[in-house]
């Protein structure tokens, strides 16, 4: 006799549709549904999992991963899990199907994170393709989340990164809050990397690497910015440039709240692909160049007035700022 003649049933493909697994015990959500969950997963349907039972999110992390470097991914999560304002981290995988069950394993791996796993498929698109399906998947369907950062697969936020920022965030009314960066390279000691200085430098070089600041959603909901998905590099300086033209009022602190590793082209100071680089900056000074920017007034006294940076330093940011400007215009002769 066959099951369904003693309990009926019939199998439904239940993708296009919003689901919900209980799963009163330990990997019931694996051994029961995860068939079912995989079945969405590949379908580029989020798949959801909070075991913290947090009814309210402080941060929404996008994470940007490929699923090629499983271990640093592993430290990426388990840095959000730490958090003590509760995080969710949103896992968007620019890859093909086989990395994104590799990726969804090691979500499953560290218990207290709570994740929503996304498929971006189109392995052809570039670096803002992936962040842009994470915004939109935050943009529409977590309006509770007080803000938004983002975090690649090889950075790590430090334990207080949550409890500090959003602090901030409620103390200034800004829209974007940012600290410093730690930087290191693999079989070195880590040391000093970004630190905050007058927002004008956004004009003429990226300080502010992607894992150190976070936005205020509301702001974001309010007016959308999302990423160039032309660029093959600095896709996030001009998402930052673009914060700047839509009005969005930045506040720095000085505590150190992430770390990024020197791996990829982007971390080194001498590229390994100097033309596609010049490109970009190129492509950065004409936004620059034929953009106007809305600047909130008590940001740009802020700038001015700003006590932490001393006259020589000032100085010599200047003179850096200004020769960098001269190679850009020979760059575009």
């Amino acid at each position: 006799m066959n099951e369904d003649q003693l309990v009926p049933f019939h199998t439904t493909d239940m993708t296009g549709n919003r689901v919900l697994v209980l799963a009163p015990h330990p990997e019931d959500e694996t051994t029961g549904c995860g068939r079912t969950l995989a079945l969405h997963t590949v379908a580029s349907e989020p798949v959801v999992k909070s075991l913290n039972g947090a009814s309210r999110y402080s941060i929404a992390v996008i994470v940007r991963t490929q699923g090629i470097r499983q271990p640093l991914l592993k430290e990426a999560l388990t840095s959000i899990s730490g958090q003590s304002n509760f995080c969710l981290a949103v896992v968007v995988v620019h890859a093909g199907i086989e990395m994104l069950e590799m990726v969804e394993s090691v979500c499953h791996e560290i218990p207290s994170l709570s994740w929503v796993l996304i498929h971006a498929d189109r392995v052809e698109n570039k670096r803002g393709y992936p962040l842009n399906i994470g915004l939109h998947y935050v943009c529409a369907s977590l309006n509770d989340v007080e803000a938004v950062a983002f975090l690649d697969d090889d950075d790590i936020l430090y334990s207080n990164f949550s409890a500090r920022m959003i602090q901030t965030l409620r103390e200034t009314g800004a829209d974007v809050i940012c600290a410093a960066s730690n930087r290191s390279v693999p079989g070195q000691a880590v040391e000093e990397g970004y630190r905050p200085v007058s927002f004008l430098n956004l004009f003429v070089q990226n300080f502010i690497p992607i894992n150190s600041y976070i936005i205020r959603l509301a702001s974001l909901t309010e007016t959308p910015v999302f990423f160039d998905e032309t660029l093959d590099v600095v896709e996030d300086w001009h998402f930052l440039l673009q914060l700047l033209q839509n009005g969005f009022r930045f506040e720095a602190i000085t505590d150190t709240l992430s770390e990024f590793r020197i791996i990829s082209d982007g971390n080194k100071q001498i590229k390994d692909n100097p033309e596609k680089w010049e490109n970009a900056y190129s492509y950065i000074h004409a936004f620059i160049r034929d953009s106007s920017f809305l600047m909130n007034g008590q940001m740009m006294q802020r700038m001015v007035m700003d006590q932490h940076f001393k006259s020589a330093e000032n100085q010599e940011n200047i003179a850096a700022m200004q020769k960098r400007l001269d190679e850009l215009e020979l760059n575009d002769e």
